[in-house]
């Protein structure tokens, strides 16, 4: 199976320190359960409730606050009974979790291939790839996402922390590729930020897209429309932007197939 379509709920990472000088992830946890949809009251209950449930309970944390916030609210506001939401999330605090265990799909994703010895140029992309398509696929925009985990910063501490050791695994990458030759000399620190960076952007206009399909006032000239299509579009994308500008002169095509015959992505 292709990392890109694993479960977002499949392990916890961790960083380990490696011998020389760089960081080594490794998978620390066992893969999680995962349950089956309760019917709605016509019977035609899926998943996706969970990510219906999970966006209204943001979009109210956002709104009035966490503390704020009931569990009868969040219920009413995405059109499910109180015994629904009580399936899928006990308490408020499960909310928050999921929220977090989420974002940590890039991170589990690099720490299957960022200890590998060769092949940066793949590496990256299929890491990038992976995490603008996390972030297309959340069921609210990462950014509102960011907003809600500052004002639960010792509830949602993971989140930040995840972010901080992608941000490690994608720097060793280019840190590495840089040594290898793959990549033009650049402070590695500064490219790993501006990379996340795009990715953020791009899955931002994925969001505004997807919410606004008919609206006329679009921040996107229609030419540039081609490229929010699909969430794998717009990952690919991002990715390339990144590679193009690292490896001036690779070919985003060839680099995207490597990774599919990886089973990076």
């Amino acid at each position: 199976m292709s990392l890109a379509r694993e479960s977002l709920a499949e392990a916890d990472i961790a960083l380990a320190p490696r011998a020389s000088q760089s960081n080594e992830l490794r998978v620390v946890s066992a893969p999680a359960k995962r349950r089956r949809g309760r019917p709605r009251k016509d019977g035609s209950g899926t998943t996706d409730q969970a990510a219906a449930i999970l966006d209204a309970a943001i979009t109210l944390f956002m709104k009035q606050g966490y503390q704020a916030t009931t569990m009868s609210q969040i219920a009413e506001a995405s059109g499910y009974s109180q015994s629904s939401l009580y399936y899928w999330y006990k308490k408020k605090e499960d909310l928050l979790e999921s929220i977090v265990e989420k974002t940590g799909f890039s991170l589990r994703t690099a720490s299957r291939i960022a200890n590998l010895p060769d092949d940066k140029l793949t590496q990256l992309y299929a890491v990038l790839y992976a995490d603008t398509l996390m972030m297309c696929k959340l069921p609210c925009d990462f950014y509102d996402l960011e907003d809600v985990a500052h004002t639960q910063e010792d509830t949602l501490s993971g989140f930040f922390t995840t972010y901080q050791q992608l941000t490690g695994a994608v720097r060793q990458i280019i840190e590495e590729g840089i040594e290898s030759g793959e990549f033009i000399k650049i402070d590695a620190a500064t490219a790993a930020l501006d990379a996340l960076a795009v990715n953020e952007g791009l899955q931002h206009r994925y969001h505004s897209t997807v919410r606004f399909p008919s609206s006329t006032c679009s921040m996107v000239e229609e030419e540039a429309r081609t490229i929010f299509r699909s969430a794998e579009d717009v990952a690919h994308h991002a990715a390339t932007i990144t590679i193009e500008y690292l490896a001036p002169g690779c070919v985003p095509a060839k680099v995207r197939q490597q990774a599919i015959d990886n089973n990076w992505i």
